[in-house]
């Protein structure tokens, strides 16, 4: 059988009448190089991407879709993504929306704080992108692990203070050029103490100190977050989350911040 004798069943029309918001695929995960101002970062992006359709047509072609992302991995940058909104739009005749995420990890190298030892930590990453006729939207998500400490419990206890792991996350919608190693080092400046992979006995000495001398509630830090996006990156809108994976509870402790106009629908 020919090409031109296959039949094309999703290209047929419809007749319920009914536009369907979004459709697409999602959980489709691609290898993918993270070029950011000439440092290459590989890593895995799994992906989700979504266009509306028309009530008049039956279904979408899923494998254009595929086709845009794994051609949007081959060379994976801030402009690459931006654009990628439209070349969907491009492909598909019948759709007048695109929206589309991308969650990856980007290991950041960290030296240890006193031996300089290079470690690496892996930063949760995530990029969202919207275009319609009448909007264009670009957010970017950084997650990144490190150090609470609790200014209660160094208040009340004669030896130490409970510390404990946390996550520290900022969603933006830059005005101009943030990225993720800007996003990270801001992130890392409102905590007890920053996180290393590979520590000796003189750096365990310095962050335990340092944590110590810095202790931090999971509010405080939401709001050192949030201070610090407002005086340090051009956002049009962000939200600050900040949660405490607590040492002396079984539960976390969380917080968040967001500004008015921040896209609470969104995919990320």
């Amino acid at each position: 059988m020919t090409k031109a004798q296959i039949l094309d069943i999703q290209s047929g029309g419809d007749t319920r009448a009914l536009t369907v918001d979004r459709v697409g695929i999602c959980g489709i995960r691609l290898p993918m190089n993270f070029d950011e101002g000439g440092r290459s970062h590989p890593s895995v992006g799994e992906w989700k991407c979504y266009t509306d359709l028309s009530a008049q047509s039956r279904g979408t072609h899923m494998s254009r879709l595929v086709r845009a992302l794994h051609d949007a991995c081959e060379g994976f940058s801030y402009d690459t993504f931006r654009a990628l909104p439209e070349k969907v739009i491009q492909r598909l005749s019948d759709a007048s929306r695109c929206e589309l995420s991308v969650n990856f990890d980007c290991f950041i190298e960290k030296r240890a704080p006193v031996s300089e030892e290079v470690g690496y930590i892996d930063c949760q990453t995530a990029f969202y992108a919207r275009q319609s006729r009448t909007e264009k939207r670009f957010l970017i998500r950084v997650t990144t692990p490190v150090t609470s400490l609790c200014p209660c419990s160094k208040a009340i206890s004669k030896h130490g203070a409970h510390n404990q792991r946390s996550h520290l996350s900022l969603t933006v919608e830059p005005d101009s050029g943030a990225r993720v190693r800007d996003i990270v080092a801001l992130i890392k400046s409102c905590a007890s103490c920053d996180l290393y992979s590979m520590l000796k006995r003189a750096d365990e000495q310095h962050v335990t100190e340092r944590a110590y001398d810095n202790p931090k509630f999971v509010e405080d830090m939401a709001r050192d977050l949030a201070v610090g996006v407002e005086r340090e990156i051009a956002v049009r809108s962000y939200r600050v989350e900040a949660e405490n994976f607590e040492s002396i509870h079984n539960h976390s402790a969380y917080a968040m911040i967001t500004s008015s106009n921040f896209p609470a629908d969104m995919l990320i």
